[in-house]
């Protein structure tokens, strides 16, 4: 696995953003990319992700318009809405986002004033994430990347968060991601053979053991619960997506 670099005086970010992933590398590049393979490669202009699927795609860009889009109406997207807690200096609120992927929706919650940590497992996505983190540190100051598998992590964290987020989009064969993202991701997981299945009911037992107040999953309007009980606490519907948000008893941090 490698994060290609153009010139010499990207080398140390380049070794930044590949530190969370063991075994991946940097290398200097000064040729073209073969069409049919993919490819992590920073440039002054940004990382870019090269592929035959699409154009050469700018992640500056892409994560900038996004943030921009996004951030002055923060609080009427769904997801916030479906969250309802309120972040202040004396209220500090901390967020698990188990399926993080490219990142959408931590952001949004970031943007909000949460503080979350974003769990990823393919190598690829999280040198993206790092990314993100790195080069959107001033705008998204709260917001981290942790290279792990979600079972895992929480079974060997003792850490405790106020709200988890759940988006379990290839286990059913349903999802709600814009086409690019699809691509993207599809794209990353498929470089990757990880031979692992979530366990959904496993994995939403866990969250709730490490949930002190609101545990959400993300569905498709069509899909039915992750889990047939317990039921949700209230649901926050959009267009074709919805929010199922389970009330969680306080719990403390051992």
């Amino acid at each position: 696995m490698y994060l290609y670099y153009r010139n010499v005086n990207l080398e140390t970010t380049a070794d930044e953003l590949v530190r969370l992933v063991a075994g991946f590398q940097t290398q200097l590049v000064d040729l073209e990319f073969v069409s049919n393979e993919l490819y992590l490669c920073l440039e002054d202009e940004g990382l870019y992700v090269y592929s035959s699927q699409f154009k050469p795609l700018n992640l500056k860009l892409f994560y900038s318009e996004f943030i921009a889009k996004r951030k002055p109406a923060i609080k009427r997207e769904i997801l916030i809405q479906a969250i309802n807690l309120r972040a202040s200096t004396d209220n500090l609120i901390y967020g698990l986002d188990t399926t993080a992927g490219l990142g959408r929706d931590a952001i949004l919650m970031s943007l909000a004033g949460y503080r979350i940590t974003m769990l990823e497992n393919n190598p690829y996505l999280a040198v993206v994430l790092n990314y993100l983190c790195i080069e959107f540190a001033m705008q998204l100051p709260f917001l981290e990347v942790v290279y792990s598998d979600n079972l895992t992590y929480l079974h060997e964290s003792s850490k405790v968060y106020n709200l988890i987020y759940l988006d379990p989009m290839f286990n059913d064969g349903k999802q709600a991601l814009a086409k690019k993202d699809m691509q993207i991701i599809d794209l990353f997981i498929h470089q990757i053979s990880l031979n692992h299945t979530t366990d959904n009911q496993a994995l939403f037992e866990l969250a709730r053991k490490r949930c002190r107040q609101k545990l959400i999953v993300k569905r498709d309007n069509k899909q039915a619960e992750l889990v047939s009980q317990p039921v949700p606490t209230y649901v926050k519907k959009g267009k074709t997506i919805r929010f199922d948000v389970y009330q969680c008893n306080e719990v403390s941090e051992k």
